[in-house]
């Protein structure tokens, strides 16, 4: 292991991280096993055998410091699942669809009979099975029921919906039986079908037809095991054999016993259970509900809703109303607010909180996800909290309802690419949206001291004229987020029996641990932006920086090998927190390519856009960039506490593909030049504004608006000219329903 210096902050409140479930833990790249773990240390041991001691301490700086990778696999009998990421939407479509009328059926399984709405629809069976006469009268309304669920939810997006057709009972059956034995997971519902035709196999037919009966001998009730049923097939090519030879036709050959195990776990897991031990057995091992809903562990389940809200009533309640004018009243009383927010049932803690003027979206959920799992220490440092939002974890089940935002194919790869399960619930909770609200209506007076000596006029901002008025959503971001931030967490909560939520987080994850957070590769890879690129002889081009790899020119050679083919192109996955690396898809498999010119970890894209922006206004259009010159200007960002408040994302968007191509045209049309010699220039540290409300990166608030303005923008002129602010004058869509969803506490 690398001796780097781990500064460590005795002040800081460090999580124990629960490493059991970890498929490969590596530090330093260098791999290790899970030895031990307690509440007060961690054993390691490195391939050399030898073990060694981490305190939790230790195993959060190394996090920090991004020297901590941890991977978690898929179900412990899988044969290798899948990264959902590699498959087209048509494809994860289909599997979410086929995951979410299997879960329909276990929940029927459950229930039995007796399930609402199953006698209405003719339903007469006494017994809920996997058999072909149950399947055939069950399929229909399973598949009703499902369409229906994603209809309902589209009126609120004001979307069409397709009806979508479920497989035959034979078909279900196989599928259920994949999805028990892979652990409920969606990933083994993906077609892994690339057109018609199949591979041909290496083995005789007839040899594979003697080996499938045997193996099958293994699924009895007498519970032979594989090494018997490896002689008995033995015993029985010997027999053949001999038979063959006097006709003198080739001999069958016997397996290895490596292939023949495969091909009894290719049975699948509930088949084999079911055969060996009985059906209800293997419901009760394969049970999807496991222990059923013990919520005790933070991130064992955690629940994401979206709302409008009454943004004056709110105001009028925390006593910020007084010290608005009549206009500014009447600004606040037009404009719609939604508000996403992720919470953790365990502790009752707030992972993540968005407020926009825009309607909810695939967009707005995806965001507030990321920020779930993300660390939010620099951004309650940002609005300038009085303690650090520390809470953010890796969930194993998210709860939602049916809305469009929430079933969209991005989310629920990206739920599934963490590893959890993604749960919905009909939309209409009974109880009502008590949790943010009531923050500001009981305790608006312990956050009113931030805004002394100042009017409302930060977030109400004027054009150059002065007469146009409009709501600065960036700044109200702030201001609710703090609300929230520093007096929700800390006040006593009944659901926790007069508790706090920090406290009960403090609590708990000393007593069971949170799994560990993404590697920066890995939340890259997850919620990372994807865009198509060309690959030229300096590999692939982004925000004027090359990024080379071996296989990016292999790619290169073999296309443009073939006879009238197209220019090479690859899809490359962003993170906009660093732009050190990024992640490229090579036909088979995500590659990381770096950049080719002295590039430090953590240049953000908005410090990054910036500085370039700042010298473009400097300089000509044309004149050239320097890579010495932007990251001085990059520095200079930092110290002066732009760049912390840009990363804090209130109140932006995450660019897409469309806004960065709109940058790139603005501002990137020559590469940067790599004029550093020698070691790499530090970078400064993210400095702290003072007043949160006065400082920030524009560079992709005029993109803010829509698309389709970011669009118009950028054919408008040559280099773009923020406006005043980016979410200044945004509406949702008309139409757009309260989905009545609630967290019920």
């Amino acid at each position: 292991m690398k001796d780097l210096p781990l500064q460590f902050d005795d002040l800081a409140v460090v999580p124990m991280y629960y490493l059991g479930d970890a498929t490969k833990i590596l530090i330093d790249e260098q791999e290790y096993l899970l030895v031990s773990q307690d509440m007060k240390k961690t054993v390691l041991r490195d391939r050399q055998g030898f073990d060694e001691e981490f305190s939790h301490q230790h195993i959060y700086a190394l996090h920090c410091a991004r020297r901590l990778k941890v991977e978690r696999g898929g179900a412990d009998f899988s044969l290798g699942m899948p990264d959902l990421g590699d498959f087209s939407e048509k494809k994860l479509e289909r599997a979410f669809f086929l995951a979410d009328c299997l879960d329909l059926y276990l929940e029927i399984e459950t229930v039995g009979p007796s399930y609402p709405g199953l006698a209405e629809f003719g339903f007469t069976r006494k017994k809920i099975t996997t058999g072909s006469t149950c399947l055939q009268e069950l399929l229909p309304f399973i598949e009703r029921t499902v369409n229906d669920n994603a209809r309902k939810g589209n009126q609120r997006g004001g979307k069409t919906y397709k009806y979508v057709s479920i497989v035959g009972p034979r078909h279900f059956f196989r599928l259920y039986d994949r999805y028990a034995e892979n652990g409920f997971r969606v990933e083994a519902l993906v077609s892994t079908a690339n057109g018609p035709g199949a591979m041909p196999s290496q083995f005789d037919r007839e040899d594979l037809a003697i080996w499938m009966e045997h193996a099958r001998l293994y699924a009895a009730s007498k519970r032979p095991k594989i090494s018997g049923a490896l002689l008995m097939l033995q015993a029985k090519i010997e027999e053949l054999n001999g038979i063959r030879a006097i006709h003198g036709l080739r001999p069958h050959e016997m397996p290895k016993p490596k292939f023949f195990n495969k091909m009894i776990k290719g049975l699948g897991r509930y088949f084999l259970t079911a055969s060996r031990l009985g059906d209800d057995v293997a419901k009760a091992t394969l049970s999807k509900t496991g222990n059923g809903l013990q919520i005790r562990r933070p991130g064992a389940r955690v629940e994401m809703d979206e709302w409008k809200i009454d943004l004056l009533v709110l105001l009028i309640f925390a006593g910020l109303a007084q010290k608005m004018t009549d206009e500014e009243r009447e600004i606040i009383k037009s404009t719609r607010i939604w508000v996403t927010v992720v919470i953790d049932v365990a502790t009752r803690c707030i992972l993540a909180m968005r407020f926009s003027a825009r309607a909810p979206s695939e967009d707005s959920s995806m965001a507030a996800l990321e920020m779930a799992v993300s660390d939010k220490t620099m951004l309650s440092a940002v609005i300038g909290a009085g303690t650090p939002w520390i809470y953010n974890v890796l969930f194993s089940s998210l709860v939602t309802d049916w809305g469009p935002a929430f079933r969209a194919i991005r989310l629920r790869t990206a739920v599934a690419q963490v590893r959890a399960t993604h749960e919905f619930t009909a939309a209409g909770w009974a109880a009502g949206r008590g949790t943010i609200e009531s923050v500001f209506k009981t305790q608006g007076m312990r956050f009113m001291h931030w805004f002394e000596g100042r009017t409302f006029s930060n977030v109400i901002e004027r054009g150059p004229n002065g007469t146009e008025a409009k709501l600065n959503i960036d700044e109200l971001n702030r201001m609710l987020v703090r609300a929230v931030v520093d007096i929700y967490h800390h006040t006593p909560h009944d659901g926790l029996n007069g508790a706090t939520p920090h406290n009960e987080w403090l609590r708990l994850t000393a007593k069971y641990g949170i799994l560990p957070p993404l590697h920066p590769d890995q939340r890259r890879h997850v919620f990372g932006t994807k865009i198509i690129k060309a690959i030229g002889d300096k590999g692939v081009r982004f925000l004027g920086i090359h990024y080379q790899h071996s296989r990016l020119q292999q790619m290169r050679t073999e296309q443009a090998a073939l006879p009238g083919s197209k220019s090479p192109r690859t899809e490359i996955r962003v993170d906009r927190f660093s732009l050190r690396k990024i992640s490229f898809w090579d036909g088979s498999r995500w590659l990381e390519a770096e950049a080719t010119m002295g590039l430090p970890e953590d240049v953000s894209v908005w410090e990054w856009v910036g500085a370039t922006k700042e010298l473009r206004a400097i300089h000509r259009a044309n004149a050239k960039l320097h890579l010495s010159v932007l990251l001085k200007a990059v520095n200079d960002l930092r110290e002066a506490g732009h760049a912390a408040s840009a990363r804090a994302e209130l109140g932006t968007d995450i660019p897409s593909a469309k806004q960065y191509a709109v940058v790139e045209k603005n501002y990137f049309d020559l590469d940067v030049e790599d004029d550093l010699e020698g070691a790499q220039p530090d970078l400064s540290e993210l400095h702290i504004p003072h007043d949160p409300t006065t400082v920030g990166i524009d560079a992709f608030r005029h993109l803010g608006a829509s698309r389709r303005a970011a669009q118009a923008a950028a054919e408008a002129e040559d280099v773009v000219r923020p406006a005043d602010s980016g979410f200044a004058g945004m509406g949702g869509g008309t139409g757009q329903a309260d989905d009545g969803l609630d967290f019920d506490y």
